[in-house]
């Protein structure tokens, strides 16, 4: 009956989110509205209009009146006299009639109707915004009084967590009910019905439950207890994680130090994630004043964690140098400078309220988004200042024209190619410098404007492959077993066939043997030896026969051979640990 009670409560609460955020409320049904209008236009006569682009402008809406509502709750609560409501009422109409014109600009500049909706920098702008006004709506209302915003935000977290528990339980509740009556009672049910339900329930509805249990900024919070389920959480399960994981990171270090090598690219990856997560396990953690295990972790965590971070710069960097900034790569730039400023505002104002953490990524993220320093602008300039050297270190640049030229290294074409291909994909042509209007990235535009097309660079990035045709048989005697075996990137997992278990580490592959619950290891495979007798193979052989890239040997009392039939390794912008491989794993176990 409780539990029932306080659904009821939930529900009529959502009339408050009305009351409280009126034009926020309206502008989402009416983004509901416009997505369920393009669904049906899409369907009906295969061009929605503008209809989905109407509905992704009041989605925006939406925040961005959300955000004003907040910001004058909280301008209002230290509204003293007549004269500061007089100001209060003026920068209210203020902010009212800005909004208009910030809501036209985002129609016009970010969704467009001469470009694809969200297509080049229109994704970042449209995207980082609608974050922004997100991320700002934690703490618009609580920035004339917030020393206690840290139990403010676990508030509106645990209001986000309810509105999408509620949601999710209402959308699959409906969806069995659409799926009965399909099956069932036989009545016509679409796809587009359950299309049209989640919009329904993931825009208004969801916001109404969420916003309606959005804390107030000028109530008072200061005596607010977290349960003991998430203390013991935050204390004493997640607190080892983090030291473990960090611990771990040390030794990695130590290991590069000793052997003398430099950092792999994945750790870019392991550390950015866990930077990012430690920045909110830490801004959470200071709620739990009274444990001295707490306060100490605090206080050394942040320290430690300052190194990783430059290592992780230190890794990006060297990418950087070597193939210039892309998006991705300044994103995690970006992540970087917001973790390191944390790590560094943690160690400093350990008794602060934290509320200059989401300040903080909220400029990051309009930074990175928005303006000339954003990330597909300093892309672009990173990308075009690489061609640049390229061109003038073979004499192909004249002025601003590209002077077309054969007599250039593989692997200068290689970097013209994967330049060209970057920008052709990842921007419009126009922002390529020094090609002309009507330059497109087919090999007929590369070789009229640079003396050679695409198929000219393969041989040190993109001709890295091999397919085995089945025009050559393979000689399959004297051995028992035979099993194909595929290996992708990422797939760092063991996998087991049968009895054999392969396992992926890095540039090498090893093959086990289970024997009475033993792993016995058959061969290791050298990706990067196979490379490189590839490479030499198909400088020296029109035709490659199986057999010239097979492995052969004997383990104990088994005999192996090992036949690959597909190879294919990704350079250019990816370490060489990233390939993927297929191959028959021959065996043969001698008693």
């Amino acid at each position: 009956m409780k539990l029932i009670f306080n659904i009821k409560k939930t529900l009529n609460n959502t009339k408050t989110s009305f009351k409280r955020f009126p034009v926020g409320m309206i502008a989402s049904f009416l983004s509901a509205l416009f997505f369920i209008l393009g669904v049906y236009s899409e369907r009906m006569s295969g061009y929605n209009g503008n209809n989905t682009k109407n509905g992704f402008l009041f989605l925006i809406a939406t925040f961005c009146f959300v955000f004003i509502d907040l910001f004058l709750e909280g301008l209002k609560g230290i509204v003293k006299n007549e004269e500061d409501l007089q100001k209060y009422k003026l920068i209210k109409i203020v902010l009212i009639i800005l909004s208009v014109p910030i809501l036209y600009g985002i129609k016009e500049n970010m969704l467009g109707f001469e470009e694809a909706l969200f297509s080049y920098d229109n994704s970042y702008k449209y995207f980082g915004l609608l974050l922004f006004f997100i991320i700002a709506s934690f703490f618009i209302a609580k920035l004339f009084y917030h020393k206690d915003y840290i139990a403010y935000v676990i508030k509106i977290m645990g209001a986000g967590f309810v509105s999408l528990l509620y949601s999710g339980v209402l959308f699959l509740g409906l969806s069995a009910i659409f799926s009965a009556l399909h099956h069932l009672i036989g009545l016509k049910i679409t796809s587009n019905i359950y299309v049209y339900t989640s919009i329904c329930i993931f825009i208004p509805f969801n916001i109404g439950i969420f916003l309606s249990n959005f804390p107030k900024g000028e109530t008072s919070l200061a005596n607010y207890e977290i349960s003991k389920a998430t203390r013991v959480l935050l204390n004493y399960i997640l607190m080892p994680i983090f030291s473990i994981y960090l611990i771990i990171l040390y030794i990695y270090f130590a290991k590069l130090i000793f052997i003398g090598e430099l950092p792999k690219n994945i750790l870019i990856h392991l550390i950015l994630w866990f930077s990012l997560f430690s920045v909110v396990y830490l801004f959470v953690l200071d709620i739990i004043k009274d444990s001295k295990s707490v306060r100490d972790f605090r206080k050394i965590f942040p320290v430690l964690m300052i190194p990783v971070i430059l290592v992780m710069f230190y890794s990006i960097i060297l990418r950087i140098g070597d193939y210039g900034i892309t998006e991705n790569r300044y994103f995690v730039i970006a992540a970087g400078i917001l973790s390191l400023a944390s790590m560094i505002y943690y160690v400093f104002y350990r008794s602060n309220s934290n509320i200059a953490i989401p300040i903080l990524l909220s400029v990051v993220i309009l930074i990175s988004t928005i303006g000339q320093v954003s990330a597909y602008n300093m892309s672009a300039n990173s990308q075009n200042s690489r061609l640049k050297k390229i061109l003038l270190k073979n004499n192909m640049l004249n002025g601003n024209k590209i002077v077309p030229k054969t007599d250039v290294s593989d692997n200068d074409k290689a970097k013209i190619s994967e330049i060209v291909k970057y920008m052709c994909n990842s921007h419009r042509n126009y922002e390529l410098n020094y090609v002309p209007s009507d330059f497109s990235c087919s090999d007929e535009s590369m070789k009229e404007v640079f003396g050679f097309d695409h198929t000219d660079s393969y041989e040190e990035y993109d001709d890295m492959y091999y397919n085995y045709d089945a025009k050559v048989s393979i000689d399959i005697n004297g051995y028992s077993k035979l099993l194909l075996i595929d290996s992708y990137p990422d797939s760092n997992i063991s996998k087991t066939v049968g009895n054999y278990k392969i396992r992926r580490k890095s540039n090498f592959i090893e093959i086990y043997f289970n024997d009475d619950d033993k792993d016995k290891e058959i061969v290791t495979i050298n990706m990067k030896d196979i490379k490189n007798k590839l490479k030499v193979l198909k400088k020296t052989k029109e035709i490659i026969d199986p057999d010239d890239l097979s492995i052969k040997g004997k383990s104990g009392n088994i005999e192996y051979k090992i036949v690959f039939t597909s190879l294919n390794f990704y350079e250019g912008e990816i370490d060489s640990e990233y390939y993927s491989c297929s191959f028959y794993l021959l065996t043969n176990i001698k008693n």
